[in-house]
């Protein structure tokens, strides 16, 4: 449980890292779960305009980092990834549109399945 919290909180930051930058005035991350077929759903999106496509396949590589120098050893969203398979689950990423008080935004959707037995 306590493993599956620290992949949350590291998602998110790392939403609010990238929403630092963002274009929006209104800055949003929505987490939703939904547990069906004996599976948990979560899923973590952002209005922070996305995951550039050059890169979105290597997030999850150890020492991958987009930050800059000395703000990130690029050990999290690896170490996300190992926790979530360790527990027999997946976890993906992917860009996003969607619209939220009638204004259209772009960001990143984190997407993790986990086995509920």
């Amino acid at each position: 449980e306590n493993e599956i919290v620290q992949v949350i909180i590291n998602i998110i930051n790392n939403a609010i890292d990238a929403l630092d930058n963002s274009m929006y005035e209104n800055r949003y991350i929505f987490v939703d779960t939904e547990a069906k077929d004996n599976q948990l759903y979560i899923s973590i999106k952002d209005n922070a305009q996305g995951i550039n496509e050059n890169i979105i396949e290597k997030i999850f590589e150890s020492r991958f980092t987009t930050k800059k120098e000395g703000k990130g050893s690029g050990i999290g969203l690896y170490m996300s990834k190992v926790i979530i398979n360790s527990h027999n689950g997946t976890i993906s990423a992917k860009n996003c549109k969607f619209e939220y008080k009638n204004k259209e935004y772009v960001g990143a959707k984190f997407e993790i399945c986990i086995p509920l037995d």
